[in-house]
């Protein structure tokens, strides 16, 4: 059930890549896979991804988002999405998580369901000295990913399940919150009652009421940017 070349195919997607790289590993990937069993080409549950976008392109969401990688990583857990290449990208980049329950048809591999099955790991370990750079891909990641490899050519602004974002500095909230630049005294205070509250300032993601607020937000200018010169890039490696 397992051969060797697909035991190879798995491994060099899971060490990564450049965008080329990526592709080229992902047909491969996907033509080794269809012949699995179907237990590890489905799945029933919530399926995330990260992306960095050029925000003057996720402005433009009024219909459905072009993905840059039909084949891509995707992952069964939220906190694996949102900690993905560091969290939230750097200010200038537009974070955003997506949320699918893929059919059937656009799973190429259920990594998670393989990696919780006894005689692919068998298999694994049985192989492991015959797979180049093993311990850059199977060895290093394993299932520890919670990944689901999917072909998906576009997302409707509906399946945006998140917004990465940046809160104002600790003396801007500071200044909000007294209403005038703060004493060194009540700074302090202020300082007491954010770790009394648990939030934290920084990077966030948005989710929920927010979130669609925001995006409701863009829609409603989404017009006005469609008049843009030039086309920015969809994501960053």
């Amino acid at each position: 059930m397992f051969s060797l070349e697909l035991l190879k195919a798995i491994n060099e997607w899971q060490r990564g890549g450049g965008r080329k790289q990526r592709a080229r590993r992902g047909e491969y990937l996907k033509r080794l896979s269809k012949d699995l069993d179907p237990e590890f080409r489905q799945t029933r549950l919530c399926c995330f991804r990260q992306m960095a976008l050029d925000v003057k392109y996720l402005w433009k969401l009024g219909d459905e988002l072009q993905l840059a990688e039909a084949i891509s990583s995707w992952t069964l857990a939220t906190d694996m999405a949102k900690d993905f290449k560091g969290g939230v990208p750097p200010e200038g980049w537009q974070g955003v998580i997506f949320e699918v329950v893929p059919k059937a048809s656009e799973v190429i591999v259920n990594l998670d369901a393989l990696y919780r099955d006894r005689c692919f790991l068998k298999a694994c370990e049985e192989a492991r000295a015959k797979i180049p750079d093993f311990q850059e891909g199977i060895g290093r990641y394993g299932g520890s990913q919670r990944e689901v490899v999917l072909e998906i050519n576009s997302l409707p602004v509906e399946a945006v399940y998140a917004l990465g974002g940046y809160s104002s500095s600790r003396e801007q909230t500071a200044c909000l919150f007294f209403g005038r630049e703060p004493s060194k005294e009540e700074f302090a205070v202020f300082g007491a009652l954010l770790a009394a509250s648990g939030r934290e300032l920084g990077p966030t993601w948005v989710a929920g009421k927010a979130k669609s607020r925001v995006i409701a937000s863009m829609l409603r200018t989404v017009e006005a940017l469609k008049t843009a010169d030039s086309e920015p890039s969809l994501d960053r490696d």
